[in-house]
């Protein structure tokens, strides 16, 4: 149990830190720009262990049991009408840690596994006819994370397979009051503590 308590702590401080950040204002309808969108984290990489950081990538243990923790964010002063987060579902290539057989070459896709969840915030006015000014999303990954090998003719999962080396990519779509979308996407790189 002592374990896993440093990364609740560190998803708990991220998700306090983040709500008490939340405003909301009267929807604006005739904006011409779109939300901003941006990824935080804590951690490594952090200057600050105490708090988030902005990132622009991210690393993810393919053997696990670690966990990494991101928040999606979408920022528009008159309003955030909602927010799609989703995740790449294939890689360009795996490794067999038993005999160090590498799956890849030119056109290689392979679909690898657990996917992250998809998620979907969506904002409706509340009583004050206010929207907020930001949605976001906490993200935790965790692997293993194995491929799918052998296709065709049979396609199996293979646990001794992981996508060593491989980037995902987590995409945000965030649409405001006045219609406009945009769209954020985060690489994730899977290393090997092997």
């Amino acid at each position: 149990m002592r374990k896993f308590f440093p990364p609740i702590l560190g998803a708990a401080m991220l998700a306090a830190a983040l709500l008490s950040a939340c405003n909301s204002s009267t929807p604006v309808t005739t904006e011409t720009t779109p939300p901003t969108i941006s990824f935080k984290s804590t951690g490594t990489g952090c200057p600050d262990s105490r708090g988030p950081c902005v990132i622009t990538s991210l690393s993810a243990n393919a053997d696990g049991p670690t966990s990494v923790f991101f928040t999606a964010l979408a920022n528009d002063m008159g309003g955030v009408k909602s927010m799609d987060l989703s995740f790449s579902t294939q890689v360009a290539g795996c490794t067999d840690t038993r005999t160090t057989t590498k799956y890849d070459g030119p056109g290689a896709v392979y679909n690898y596994m657990p996917v992250p969840a998809s998620q979907n915030q969506t904002s409706t006015p509340g009583s004050n006819g206010q929207l907020p000014t930001e949605l976001f999303t906490m993200t935790q990954l965790q692997g293993p994370y194995t491929c799918v090998v052998g296709c065709p003719p049979i396609c199996t999962t293979n646990d001794a397979t992981r996508p060593y080396g491989q980037t995902i990519y987590a995409t945000v779509t965030a649409t405001n009051s006045s219609g406009k979308s945009s769209t954020g996407r985060l690489p994730i790189t899977f290393t090997s503590s092997r």
